[in-house]
């Protein structure tokens, strides 16, 4: 019956779904704001990334220091990418975007760690 949480499980553990989530995050940041779709509220966005970016970076990783570093300093290279972008990609940088990682990447672990609670539970 769970066999299906099982593949599922073995998928999300895999390291190209957060390289590539990563990536993804990153172009839409860099791009100039007025082309990236339905965003209207920054700091959600960013904290919803961020928690997604860390349930799978803790997923695939055995050294959740190492992700949770990554991720802050992921946080903090947008923003100073962004800095340093053309001013009319209209991105600039804010040290609230970066807190809103923050607290996603936070959330993200908080996420992780239930996660790993549901699949002890129903794996094992």
């Amino acid at each position: 019956m769970f066999r299906y949480l099982k593949i599922i499980d073995d998928f999300f553990q895999r390291p190209f779904l957060a390289i590539g989530s990563s990536i993804f995050i990153a172009l839409l940041c860099f791009i100039p704001n007025e082309n990236v779709p339905g965003i209207t509220d920054d700091k959600s966005a960013h904290f919803i990334a961020f928690a997604g970016l860390g349930i799978l970076w803790f997923l695939c990783t055995k050294n959740k220091i190492f992700a949770f570093i990554w991720l802050l300093f992921f946080g903090v290279f947008i923003e100073i990418g962004q800095y340093l972008l053309p001013e009319n990609f209209h991105r600039f940088f804010d040290v609230y975007d970066i807190i809103a990682d923050y607290f996603g990447v936070f959330i993200g672990y908080i996420l992780y760690r239930f996660y790993l609670l549901v699949t002890k539970i129903y794996l094992k």
